[in-house]
């Protein structure tokens, strides 16, 4: 409802809400019985697929410096297990498993800062 404004449609995409993992949830206007303006509001669930094009998911809370793992190959989760205490812990080691090329390390350090996410 915030997104529609003047349009006829809005779509967003939601996450770990009430209504399910991930769901999009739709809004168009329409007139009902040709005389009450209202909203038609569809909440679809989505499967999450993302495990399946991605080598790596994680799902973060950067409030908290938490996270959850969705998806990661098993290699990589024995040889990062002991950076598994926090968010930025395993960012920081992927730097120090030598994930990152050594071109781009001073940049990817500089985003990884919580406080800049």
């Amino acid at each position: 409802m915030l997104y529609i404004g003047n349009g006829d449609k809005a779509r967003s995409f939601s996450y770990d809400d009430p209504f399910g993992k991930a769901v999009e949830i739709a809004a168009t206007r329409i007139c009902w019985e040709d005389e009450i303006l209202a909203f038609l509001i569809t909440v679809t669930p989505h499967a999450e697929v993302s495990n399946q094009v991605y080598h790596k998911v994680l799902r973060a809370n950067l409030s908290s410096d938490t996270f959850d793992i969705i998806n990661v190959d098993e290699a990589e989760m024995l040889d990062m297990r002991e950076y598994m205490d926090s968010f930025s812990a395993w960012m920081e080691g992927i730097a120090s498993r030598k994930y990152i090329y050594k071109e781009d390390l001073e940049r990817y350090l500089h985003f990884i800062q919580i406080s800049k996410l």
